[in-house]
């Protein structure tokens, strides 16, 4: 995997700005680059509410921006329309199409048919993807990086 990738910054889309003296409030002539933080797309079943939140606390340590779900229905038994199924997919593909790298809660290696959607739209759409089972979620891996 991409090193940028295991960081919490990316240098991908870094903003580049012209520097201004603070006194005079005239451009010095140099250039700064600043690097973004990097984003990242939590995928899989909303049965798994808590492990999304902990993914969501493990990412936010380590410098990430997350882009997770706004409603868990499975696991807080909310029944939703086809109708409002469709749109809150739809909705999460524009999370994948922001996110820099995807990150599926495959929690028991658990990959339902909606997951398994997102993920094929996150690889048509070139996006690395993790998988959090196969990640260490260990005290040692909390430390915020890039401050």
């Amino acid at each position: 995997m991409n090193e940028v990738y295991n960081s919490g910054w990316i240098d991908r889309e870094a903003v580049t700005y012209v520097a201004i003296d603070p006194q005079t409030k005239r451009p010095t002539g140099h250039l700064l680059t600043k690097m973004r933080r990097q984003l990242v797309c939590l995928c899989g079943s909303t049965r798994f509410m808590e492990e999304y939140q902990e993914a969501n606390r493990v990412e936010t340590l380590k410098g990430r921006i997350v882009l997770s779900c706004g409603q868990f229905s499975h696991a807080e038994k909310i029944p939703i329309s086809d109708e409002e199924k469709d749109f809150l997919d739809e909705l999460h593909r524009d999370k994948i199409d922001l996110a820099d790298v995807v990150l599926v809660i495959d929690v028991g290696g658990y990959i339902g048919s909606s997951t398994a959607s997102e993920i094929a739209y996150a690889i048509q759409q070139r996006k690395p993807i993790r998988y959090w089972s196969e990640e260490q979620h260990d005290d040692g891996d909390r430390k915020p990086v890039g401050n």
